[in-house]
C-alpha cells in the first residue's frame, strides 16, 4: 500500500505569535496590578493552549478523513482496474467478431456484385436483340404511316367536302326551317289559346255543377247516417262487434270516395231487379244475398271504383251477415241502405 505523506502543520508558528499578541494587548489595556497581570498572563497561556488543543485535535481529523477518502480512492481505482482487466477478453472477442463479420460482409457483397455484373453481361444479347426488334418495328410503323399518307389526305378531302355541302344544304334550307318554326310558333298560340278556352270552360261547368255537388254530398252524407243508425240497431241484438260496425262504414266511405264517373244506367238496373226477385218470396238467401253483392260490385265498377276498395266493403257485409243474431230484418235494413246509396250515385252524379 502506498504511504500518505505527512503535511507540515500551518499552526505551528501561529501559537507564539498568539501568545505575545494577548501579552502585549494585556500590558497596553489600564494600569492594573501585577498580580493581575500575571493572572492575565496566566489565562492568555491558558486559553492559547487550549486553542492549540483543539486546533491539533482537528488537524489530525482532518488528517485521518484524508487518508480515509485516499485508502478509498485507492481501492475504487484498484477495482476498476481489475474490472477493466476482466472485460479485456471480452472486448477483444467482440472486436474479432466485428471484424471476421464485416471481412464475411465484403466478401457477401463482392459475391453479389460479380454475380449481378455475371447475369448483366448473359442478358445483354437478348437487350441487343429487343433493341433491333424495337428498331425494326419502329420502322415498319414509319412505312406503313408513309403508305397510308394518300388514303388519310383522301380522306381529309373528302371530310371537307361533305362539311361544305352539309354548310351548303343546311343554308339552303334556312328558309324552310324558318317557316317551320313560325308554323309551330301559330300552332303553339293556338294550342294556348284553346286551352284557355277550354280551361275557362271546365271552370264554368265546375262552378255551374256546384248546387248539384253540394246536394250530392248532403244525400250522401244523410245515407251514411242512416247505414251507421241501422248498424247500430244491429249490433245491439247480435254479436257484431263495434270494430265490425266501423269496418263497414270505413270501407263504404271509401267506396263513395273513389267513385269517379256515375255508374252505368245497366248496371243500376240490374241490381234494381236482381233486390225485386230476391224479394218475391219475402226473405233473401244466402245465394240472393250473393247474387245482390254482385250487382252491386258491378254498378260500382262502372262508376271507377277500385277492385280494392269493393272487396273491402263485401268482407265488411259478409263479416256482419254472418254474426250470431242478425235476422231477416237486419238483412233487409242493409241492403236497403246500401240500394239507396247506389241510386244517389246515378241520380246526383248524372252528367
Amino acid at each position: 500500500m502506498k504511504k500518505i505523506p505527512k503535511f507540515p502543520n500551518p499552526l505551528a508558528g501561529f501559537l507564539p505569535c498568539l501568545l505575545i499578541m494577548n501579552i502585549t494587548t494585556a500590558q497596553q489595556s489600564a494600569p492594573v496590578t501585577s498580580s493581575e497581570r500575571q493572572a492575565n498572563i496566566m489565562a492568555a497561556a491558558a486559553q492559547m493552549q487550549a486553542g492549540a488543543q483543539q486546533i491539533q485535535q482537528n488537524a489530525q481529523t482532518a488528517a485521518q478523513q484524508f487518508q480515509a477518502g485516499a485508502q478509498q480512492f485507492q481501492q475504487n481505482a484498484q477495482a476498476a482496474q481489475a474490472q477493466f482487466q476482466a472485460g479485456a477478453p471480452q472486448r477483444q472477442a467482440n472486436a474479432q467478431a466485428a471484424a471476421a463479420q464485416m471481412q464475411a460482409g465484403a466478401q457477401q457483397f463482392q459475391q453479389n456484385a460479380q454475380a449481378a455484373q455475371a447475369q448483366w453481361q448473359a442478358g445483354a444479347p437478348d437487350r441487343q436483340a429487343a433493341a433491333q426488334q424495337f428498331y425494326q418495328d419502329a420502322q415498319a410503323a414509319l412505312d406503313q404511316w408513309q403508305a397510308g399518307a394518300p388514303e388519310r389526305q383522301a380522306a381529309a378531302q373528302q371530310f371537307y367536302q361533305d362539311a361544305q355541302l352539309a354548310l351548303a344544304e343546311w343554308q339552303a334550307g334556312a328558309p324552310e326551317r324558318q317557316a317551320a318554326a313560325q308554323a309551330a310558333g301559330v300552332q303553339f298560340q293556338e294550342s294556348v289559346q284553346t286551352f284557355q278556352q277550354d280551361a275557362q270552360a271546365a271552370l264554368a261547368q265546375w262552378q255551374a255543377g256546384a248546387p248539384e255537388r253540394q246536394a250530392a254530398a248532403a244525400q250522401f252524407q244523410t245515407n251514411m247516417i242512416d247505414l251507421g243508425e241501422d248498424l247500430m240497431g244491429i249490433q245491439a241484438d247480435s254479436t257484431v262487434t263495434p270494430e265490425q260496425v266501423d269496418s263497414l262504414k270505413q270501407s263504404t266511405y271509401l267506396v263513395l270516395t273513389d267513385v269517379d264517373n256515375q255508374p252505368s244506367t245497366a248496371s243500376v238496373s240490374a241490381l234494381g231487379m236482381t233486390v225485386g226477385m230476391a224479394y218475391q218470396d219475402g226473405a233473401v238467401s244466402d245465394q240472393e244475398l250473393d247474387n245482390i253483392q254482385a250487382s252491386v260490385v258491378n254498378v260500382m265498377l262502372s262508376a271507377g271504383v277500385t277492385q280494392e276498395s269493393i272487396d273491402a266493403m263485401n268482407t265488411s257485409v259478409d263479416a256482419i251477415v254472418s254474426a250470431s243474431g242478425v235476422d231477416q230484418e237486419d238483412i233487409d235494413l242493409i241492403v236497403e241502405d246500401i240500394q239507396k246509396i247506389v241510386i244517389d250515385l246515378q241520380t246526383y252524379l248524372s252528367p
